[in-house]
């Protein structure tokens, strides 16, 4: 055992002035005779590192933000989409009954009753008491077309 590590070993006891009670031991330079002289070390001015923890935590609620905005967004796609929705409805419905109300119309318009009743009074036709049927003629083909 070297004396140096003999000297750490086993410290030596001190006594202090006033009360007689022991001391912390003393060390003995690391450089084997005198201590370095101390100087003052000034810090970088340059940004400290993120813990990993905090740089974890901050990129956490980061994600956390994205994924909530996404959902709100898309909630308030749903709902602009349902609006739509139940407003095509409302005029699917409405264009439905204006389209039975007008085939209706169409419907009794055509009737054949309502046509007689509108040639006879609004056009002034009558029923005629003889029917003569036309027979159609064939004329013969001439070779020279003026």
């Amino acid at each position: 055992m070297s004396p140096r590590q003999a000297t750490l070993d086993q410290p030596s006891r001190q006594l202090r002035s006033g009360g007689g009670a022991a001391a912390s031991p003393a060390r003995e330079p690391l450089g084997g005779g005198r201590a370095a002289p101390l100087r003052v070390v000034h810090p970088r001015r340059r940004p400290e590192r993120l813990r990993p923890s905090t740089a974890a935590s901050i990129l956490a609620v980061a994600v956390v933000l994205v994924v909530a905005i996404a959902v709100v967004a898309t909630q308030a796609l749903l709902a602009q989409g349902q609006f739509r929705l139940a407003t095509l409805r409302a005029s699917e419905s409405s264009a439905q009954s204006a389209h039975q109300r007008l085939e209706l119309q169409v419907a009794q318009l055509s009737s054949p009753q309502r046509i007689v009743w509108v040639a006879q009074h609004k056009l002034g036709m009558v029923v005629p008491n003889q029917v003569t049927y036309l027979q159609p003629v064939t004329l013969p083909r001439s070779s020279a077309r003026p």
